[in-house]
């Protein structure tokens, strides 16, 4: 009292502190005590001391303070802070044997609670009651057996073994939660006027309080099974959410700061708790579905109210999200149906997919922000990642996590990259969206290393002599080489001059180099069968002279689409090949092949020689007639 009169923050610090070490004392005493003589004696202790700390620190000096002058005052909440754990230190040191041990949890909560209705600047104390409720629900007597010690550290599941009285733990819980969530939100009610600040403290105690009790009960009652009684809970509690949302928002205009607030508060508390029903009840995959939903629908709400707040709320659910990616991103697990395309992975990796890009194309009218930019790219990382796996599955006999590969996927995986690639940046273009375009950037680049390592090197057929299916024409190759080509192709032409120099050539040279890859396999494939290993099986001399004919043909090909096109890399291309086939003719045919072979490799060389001169000399080297000279009449 004598530190409030003279304003002496350190005599104010030495008392509390001195409370604290008595109460230490006591404790001491109390622990694996039989009697309840010491137990009174502590309850009585810390109750003594809390009242006189909210009556000196908070009651009196706050007394004529308004709500729309109230501010946080930080001294006293760390005093009331201090009781707190007091009256927490009590209860863990008595949860065993303690008669009167829920009505002294309920009375320490009650004083705080009291403290922070009617004291505006100590709205913290709010909280505080909500932390002892909820030590009160963790530290409940006549604990049982401890759960499997797999689950979790032994010190953490020391405090969610089953209780002994699980209908009156429950009720117990109910009751002493809901007592929170009532005086936060009916202080929030009355306190139109409130500070942002002492606003966010009601609404901290009002909805994380019943939603932390909720999580402790089902932990400690189910021992971490499925229960459709707690999903109905939370059900029910985001019911109340809802309601209270709705009624702050459904107030007369003009809303005031704090009444936004709270309604966005409450709206928060209808996600978390919507998540927390779908957690208690799925497994494998259907929760991180379920999140994303949460996602969208809160987005909804938060664009349709107007509420900042539940931005930051879609925030959080996306960053769980993206952990539980992190951790492992094989969400559905390896049994997710035989039906290619059509099985489980679509609700996995589909919905996910959807709510997310749904939800940032929501929130994005509002405002650019960290919101929108995490929904957009969970949404591109889940549709890559249901297009890898339904790929995985399809060739995998239905097995997504087959530790095997071959050509054929690892070409659709390329085409898949370079199809994203290709969306993202038509989508970029139409909205100026930065997270499509550095993934655009991104899924190009990948598709490009899967190009060189995964179908040039090491799942190459012609070194690794794994069968290629199909006939001459219509085989694999079309689906490992030709297609992604062609895809590569078309995202080099769309990103022309909208994408850096260095990304379209590098596209160019993909889609190219996929193309000669493809043209001198199906060679191969033509006259050796399934298996084309180069070290497994000599080549003939028409299949020698064929590759010189096939590059020459290709280099024409790629000399036409690059003067048609005006495409500079296509015409470098041909000259590669051309010069590639020359030196093969020169360096090797005209010693390997004999007869009619080496005269043949001779002759069409020459011609195509001729020709590309030719047009060189008629289309790119030639120049404007001089105009005529008038004459004069």
């Amino acid at each position: 009292w004598l530190a409030g009169v003279r304003r002496w923050l350190w005599l104010a610090i030495a008392v509390v502190a001195g409370v604290l070490a008595w109460s230490w004392l006591i404790a001491v005493e109390m622990d694996g005590r039989a009697g309840t003589l010491w137990h009174v004696a502590g309850y009585t202790h810390a109750l003594v001391q809390l009242a006189l700390a909210a009556l000196a620190f908070a009651l009196v000096p706050h007394v004529a303070t308004r709500d729309a002058d109230a501010r946080p005052d930080w001294i006293a909440a760390a005093a009331l802070a201090a009781l707190a754990l007091v009256a927490i230190l009590m209860l863990e040191v008595t949860r065993t044997s303690a008669t009167g041990w829920g009505l002294f949890a309920c009375l320490a909560g009650l004083a705080l609670l009291a403290t922070a209705v009617l004291r505006a600047p100590v709205a913290a104390a709010a909280a505080l009651a909500g932390l002892v409720a909820l030590a009160a629900i963790a530290f409940w007597p006549g604990l049982k057996a401890q759960p499997e010690p797999r689950l979790m550290w032994d010190s953490v599941a020391d405090f969610i073994r089953l209780p002994d009285n699980v209908t009156s733990f429950l009720w117990f819980a109910v009751m002493l939660s809901l007592v929170v969530l009532a005086a936060g939100a009916g202080r929030l009610w009355r306190g139109r006027d409130l500070t942002m600040s002492v606003a966010g403290l009601y609404a901290l105690a009002a909805v994380v309080t019943p939603l932390l009790a909720l999580i402790l009960a089902y932990l400690r009652v189910t021992q971490f099974d499925r229960s459709i009684p707690f999903a109905g809970a939370a059900v029910a509690l985001g019911a109340v959410f809802l309601f209270a949302a709705n009624r702050f928002q459904a107030t007369p205009a003009p809303h005031t700061d704090s009444q936004r607030l709270a309604a966005g508060a409450f709206g928060s508390g209808v996600a978390a708790a919507a998540t927390l029903a779908f957690a208690v009840v799925a497994e494998r995959g259907y929760l991180t579905a379920a999140l994303a939903v949460v996602a969208a629908t809160t987005a909804l709400f938060a664009a349709r109210h107007q509420l900042r707040l539940l931005r930051y709320v879609v925030v959080a659910i996306g960053l769980i999200v993206l952990a539980r990616l992190a951790w492992d991103p094989r969400i559905m697990g390896a049994d997710v149906g035989r039906t290619p395309v059509f099985n489980w992975l679509l609700i996995g990796y589909g919905l996910p997919a959807l709510a997310f890009l749904a939800a940032g194309r929501i929130l994005r009218p509002a405002g650019d922000d960290l919101a929108v930019r995490l929904c957009d790219g969970l949404g591109v990382l889940f549709a890559a990642l249901l297009g890898f796996f339904q790929i995985r599955h399809a060739l995998n006999g239905g097995d997504p996590l087959a530790p095997i590969t071959g050509h054929v996927e690892q070409g659709l995986f390329a085409t898949l990259g370079f199809g994203l690639s290709y969306v993202l940046s038509r989508a970029d273009m139409m909205r100026g969206n930065v997270v499509f375009r550095f993934a655009s950037l991104a899924f190009g680049v990948l598709s490009g290393l899967i190009a060189v390592f995964g179908l040039a090197l090491l799942e190459n057929p012609a070194f690794s002599n794994d069968p290629i299916g199909g006939g001459p024409l219509f085989s694999t190759l079309v689906l490992g080489y030709l297609l992604p080509a062609i895809v590569a192709g078309a995202l080099a032409r769309a990103s022309r001059g909208v994408r850096p120099a260095w990304y379209v050539t590098g596209a160019a040279v993909a889609a190219l180099g996929l193309l000669f890859a493809f043209v001198t396999l199906e060679v191969r494939h033509l006259f050796q069968g399934e298996h084309i290993g180069l070290f497994q099986l000599p080549a003939t001399q028409p299949e020698v002279w064929s590759y010189s004919a096939a590059w020459l043909a290709l280099g024409l090909a790629f000399l036409a689409y690059g003067i048609v096109r005006g495409v500079v890399e296509a015409r470098l291309a041909s000259a590669v090949l051309v010069v590639l086939a020359a030196v093969k003719v020169f360096a090797f045919d005209v010693a390997g092949l004999g007869g009619l072979w080496r005269a043949l490799s001779l002759i069409f060389l020459g011609l195509v020689l001729m020709g590309i001169g030719l047009v060189y000399q008629r289309l790119i080297f030639a120049r404007p007639a001089a105009p005529t000279p008038s004459t004069g009449g």
